[in-house]
């Protein structure tokens, strides 16, 4: 486990979600999960969940977190402060990049996390096999999220 999904974890205990639960609920059986491994060329990772909005049907949503202007560069919306999906335009752009600096400057690693619902035949286990970013991670998205980590400096770490 990264640092960054440790972090997340840590997150999602501190706002007393059951991960169990979620787990269960959203993440397909290992045979169906499809997922877009982080890598240092991608600087993001996705994945794909069930169950995202309740609704039945084909209820597919991509989740993705990674670098924050690699994340905050393929959203068109964004989840303002009460709650509901807004159109991501220059002026709010520009206040995300604002806050990200200032994260920078206080020595966090700043991560986003976003989300886009899929549409059955937008994606598949070997979606764009042989490109390190999926089509389907390239435009759409809905940020979530931005939040710093401290990036403590390991030995082990070159």
């Amino acid at each position: 486990m990264g640092a960054t999904d440790k972090a997340l974890d840590e997150f999602i205990v501190r706002l007393g979600a059951d991960k169990a639960g979620l787990k269960k609920k959203h993440m397909p059986e290992p045979a169906n999960l499809i997922r877009f491994p982080f890598s240092s060329t991608r600087k993001r990772m996705s994945t794909i969940i069930e169950n995202a909005t309740g609704k039945g049907g084909y209820d597919k949503r991509i989740m993705l977190k990674g670098a924050s202007e690699i994340v905050l560069g393929v959203c068109s919306h964004y989840v303002n402060n009460q709650g509901q999906v807004a159109e991501l335009n220059d002026s709010t752009k520009g206040n995300l990049e604002d806050i990200i600096t200032s994260y920078a400057k206080d020595a966090l690693r700043t991560i986003c996390v976003a989300y886009k619902d899929i549409k059955e035949g937008d994606h598949g286990a070997k979606h764009d096999e042989g490109h390190p970013i999926k089509d389907i991670e390239t435009s759409g998205f809905t940020l979530i999220c931005i939040f710093g980590i401290m990036d403590i400096i390991r030995a082990e770490v070159p």
